[in-house]
């Protein structure tokens, strides 16, 4: 079909649309679809209208079509990954948003509904690292949609509630490493947990090194700061 064909067509569609009639723009985009099968933006188009009327199966199967012709745009697959969450497929919307970030690990609305969706699965430690993305990110960016620095305030606050969970947890179960340390020992040993958690001097980029032994950017070793640490696989008493 050629060009100007294509564009009539599509303006027949988009006019439907906005005048609020659906059918009538599913018959137009399905007629772009009669004569250019593999075409990404209707069949997107077609889903986003199956998913506002509820028809979520249809939405998933018209977003993977959709996504497999345009294989390079990410957020055809977070659109697929949508209409599964709708359906409680917890399984598929992993899989899609993975491949959405195969394609642009920076992608912004998968990283997103990854995190939600492990916060949602109880899988924490990936939650807190796919907030803290999210919230890095959302940082960095200009104009978000609506709705989006909601969803940053809540990252956040789950990241605070998580580090505060596991700050705890760290200082109960490194009690015992503690002891008989110098007070500059202390003070290394403490910076090597803040850094863990994300707090302190260090960026996250130099976490490791808090923790690997004979590293060059540290003046300190694993066996000084946790040589305390077979005693916490110790069975409880």
């Amino acid at each position: 079909m050629s060009s100007p064909q294509l564009t009539k067509m599509f303006s027949v569609a988009l006019a439907a649309q906005r005048r609020g009639d659906a059918k009538g723009a599913v018959r137009a985009f399905e007629a772009i679809l009669g004569q250019e099968p593999g075409n990404p933006k209707a069949s997107n188009s077609l889903g986003m209208i199956a998913l506002e009327t509820g028809d979520f199966p249809r939405a998933e199967k018209l977003f993977a079509r959709a996504a497999k012709a345009d294989p390079r745009e990410p957020a055809l697959w977070v659109n697929v990954a949508k209409a599964q969450r709708l359906q409680g497929d917890d399984a598929g919307e992993r899989a899609s948003l993975e491949a959405a970030l195969a394609i642009d690990q920076r992608h912004f609305m998968a990283l997103l509904r990854k995190a939600e969706l492990h916060e949602r699965l109880n899988e924490r430690a990936n939650a807190a690292l796919a907030w803290q993305g999210v919230v890095m990110l959302g940082a960095q960016a200009g104009d978000l949609p609506p709705g989006v620095h909601e969803a940053i305030q809540h990252g956040q606050a789950y990241l605070d509630q998580h580090r505060g969970a596991l700050s705890a947890a760290l200082d109960k179960g490194l009690a015992g490493a503690r002891d008989g340390l110098s007070r500059a020992e202390l003070r290394r040993f403490d910076a090597c947990v803040d850094t863990m958690l994300g707090k302190g001097a260090f960026t996250p980029t130099n976490a490791t090194v808090c923790i690997s032994p004979s590293s060059r950017h540290t003046s300190f070793s694993i066996v000084t700061f946790f040589r305390g640490w077979p005693n916490l696989n110790r069975k409880p008493q």
